[in-house]
């Protein structure tokens, strides 16, 4: 069996995640957080940041305790010792984070299409 080469670096999967953050218009989403949360937005932005600051410790140390490519796969497929729920998990985090970013782009495109 021949083995996959990796093409894509650490450089070009930063960029790739700057790009769907920032691509997703975050910039245009604040401003309609600001309309309903007011004076009182950067609460939810410091809770946002405390959980993606836990969430990404919580990732540094699954991948040294598992250091395989395929993440949630290899973690749970460990975790419950059953490849079938690690395959079913793996596929059900990649789409739901690819949704997430789709939902949010037309969210975006229908506040620039609707700007008179």
């Amino acid at each position: 069996m021949s083995e996959l080469k990796r093409h894509i670096g650490l450089f070009q999967l930063t960029m790739y995640g700057v790009g769907l953050t920032l691509g997703a218009g975050i910039y245009v989403l604040i401003g309609e957080a600001a309309g309903f949360a007011g004076n009182s937005m950067w609460i939810s932005f410091g809770l946002g940041g405390i959980v993606a600051v836990f969430a990404g410790l919580s990732y540094s140390e699954l991948a040294a305790l598992f250091p395989k490519a395929a993440a949630e796969y290899v973690f749970v497929k460990n975790a419950f010792k059953s490849e079938f729920i690690g395959f079913v998990i793996g596929w059900l985090t990649a789409i739901t984070s690819y949704d997430c970013w789709r939902h949010s782009s037309v969210r975006i495109w229908r506040i620039f299409c609707t700007i008179p």
